[in-house]
């Protein structure tokens, strides 16, 4: 027998209801054929869809920029159907990012300083997305000021790691500033807890953000002399600018292999705003004047550019605004001072009340030298302090020193040569 074949001949059209986008699942597709003469015939097709949601990968941001300067973010993503994507730089701003291959990208100009956390949300044709957070960019202003603070508080339970059932006072006295020119800040950071013999120290800074009543440092430190470890600490100055609340301090000490051995906030995340109330002290976010960078003058005129100091025969006002440097006078016709760089060691004090001064080029003479309050009230003075290379000891036990912020001020005999230096007590 020879071979029988069958031919289909005369269809007219072929159709199929297919959708033009196919959902993620499984679609039932028919399909008709009409013949020439009318007949018809059907039958159905299963297409099944599948689609992974897409994945950020390698999100990277500006980790430390100062104010004004763009801050760039870029990841990379590995799906073949994204169609957006969208930058949050937790400054209450979104921006649409870049997306080009597989890499993604943005960039944004902060208008304030602060700590933010960066994310990005994806998403691709099917509706699915991904989002990721960079926790945090630190945006700095060495013109926004610097801060002070001396005292103590209660640490609660369940700060120290090592024993979390451990509380009590602990004090603390820091200074912190940018000085002209330098990309970092300088300055001391000391702090003990001695229920638990608990010591940190500040050894360098890596920056100092402030934003009006508030501040946050970061650095590296040792703990009870060992050096490897690192610290963060926030503050609120509660007196900017209602100038009578309270002072707040949160600190976090870890090694570095990221174990935290101290937080006073536990749990909270880095960039909270500080919550532990100091009990005796203050914390002073000191402010320039008209955006004057690294000037001697201050908003806060409870500050040390508003001090009055009188020695035996002259008014001296420090950093007075109506101060001429060229004509060496006030307005009112006396003298203005000649400030002199001075140092004063150890500065946090938190046993001893002996300190050693050093001026210098002040050479061998003979100067007053008074310790005052912030807010200029002073509580100790000498006429008649000898000097030799330019190097003095003081004793201040007798002045029963309670903890806070003081100026030391020393001025020449004779002459208008002022040297003037903020030390915190613990």
């Amino acid at each position: 027998m020879g071979r029988q074949q069958l031919l289909i001949i005369g269809v007219a059209t072929i159709t199929n209801n297919a959708p033009a986008f196919f959902p993620v699942g499984i679609t039932t597709v028919t399909w008709t054929a009409v013949d020439v003469n009318g007949n018809t015939t059907k039958g159905t097709q299963l297409v099944e869809i599948t689609n992974n949601a897409p994945v950020i990968s390698g999100l990277t941001v500006s980790p430390l920029l100062q104010l004004g300067v763009t801050t760039l973010a870029s990841a990379t993503h590995a799906d073949n159907n994204l169609v957006a994507a969208t930058w949050n730089w937790g400054d209450g701003l979104s921006t649409p990012g870049t997306i080009s291959g597989s890499q993604l990208s943005g960039n944004h100009v902060y208008s304030q300083t602060g700590l933010f956390n960066v994310t990005l949300t994806i998403e691709d044709a099917c509706g699915k997305s991904d989002t990721k957070t960079y926790s945090y960019v630190v945006i700095y202003n060495p013109c926004n000021g610097f801060v002070t603070g001396g005292g103590n508080f209660t640490t609660p339970k369940g700060a120290y790691s090592a024993n979390t059932s451990l509380t009590g006072k602990s004090n603390f006295g820091f200074e912190v500033k940018y000085e002209e020119g330098k990309k970092v800040p300088e300055g001391e950071f000391e702090f003990e807890f001695s229920a638990a013999k608990f010591e940190m120290e500040a050894t360098t800074f890596d920056w100092l953000m402030v934003n009006g009543d508030m501040a946050v440092m970061k650095g590296n430190a040792k703990v009870n002399d060992k050096v490897g470890y690192h610290f963060i600490a926030s503050v609120v100055d509660g007196k900017t600018p209602s100038k009578n609340g309270t002072d707040y301090l949160r600190l976090i000490v870890w090694d570095n292999a990221g174990n935290v051995l101290y937080d006073n906030q536990m749990g909270d995340p880095d960039y909270a705003r500080a919550l532990t109330p100091i009990s005796n002290g203050q914390i002073v976010i000191h402010k320039y004047k008209h955006e004057k960078c690294f000037g001697d003058d201050f908003d806060n005129k409870d500050e040390m550019s508003h001090n009055i100091i009188k020695d035996d025969e002259n008014s001296i006002q420090i950093g007075s605004d109506n101060a001429s440097n060229n004509e060496n006078k006030n307005d009112n016709g006396s003298k203005t001072p000649i400030l002199v760089e001075m140092t004063v060691y150890p500065n946090p004090l938190v046993n001893n009340r002996e300190v050693d001064i050093t001026i210098k080029n002040f050479g061998n003479t003979v100067a007053k030298v008074e310790l005052a309050y912030i807010n200029g009230r002073v509580v100790y003075s000498t006429p008649k302090v000898e000097f030799s290379g330019g190097k003095a000891k003081i004793d201040f036990s007798k002045a029963k020193l309670t903890p806070g912020n003081y100026l030391i001020t020393v001025s020449e005999n004779g002459t208008m040569r002022v040297g003037v230096k903020q030390i915190i007590v613990l």
